[in-house]
């Protein structure tokens, strides 16, 4: 899991740069266009493969369940969702994908706090 992240982000460049070769064979477009889209390229590719051949440490994952952003992140989507009441179904729709992440982020954390419990008691 530790490459996976650089070898993403290499990925997208390579698609950044596909995209700026079509744009310049497909369209007629300024200078600024292929050069913005094409830093952007390469600069995701350097930092995808610097990624690759540093390969971080693992982060060693402290419990704080007070200071949990998901859970701050679910209650600012249910907050919008009762608000979308009166806005419309746009805000029903990015609400409840909100929801979605907060609940899949709270489920995150409770397997990682199962693990390191049993960590614990294993070790």
């Amino acid at each position: 899991m530790k490459g996976r992240f650089g070898a993403v982000a290499a990925l997208w460049g390579s698609f950044l740069a596909l995209l700026t070769l079509l744009g310049l064979i497909a369209f007629d477009v300024d200078v600024e266009t292929p050069a913005l889209l094409g830093g952007a390229a390469i600069v995701a590719v350097v930092a995808g493969c610097a990624l690759v051949l540093i390969r971080p440490a693992a982060v060693t994952v402290e419990v704080a369940p007070e200071i949990s952003p998901p859970t701050a992140w679910l209650g600012l989507s249910v907050a919008l969702l009762a608000l979308s009441a009166v806005l419309g179904f746009w805000l029903t729709l990015i609400a409840a994908g909100m929801c979605g992440a907060g609940i899949g982020g709270i489920i995150r954390e409770r397997r990682a706090e199962r693990a390191i419990v049993a960590g614990r008691r294993a070790g």
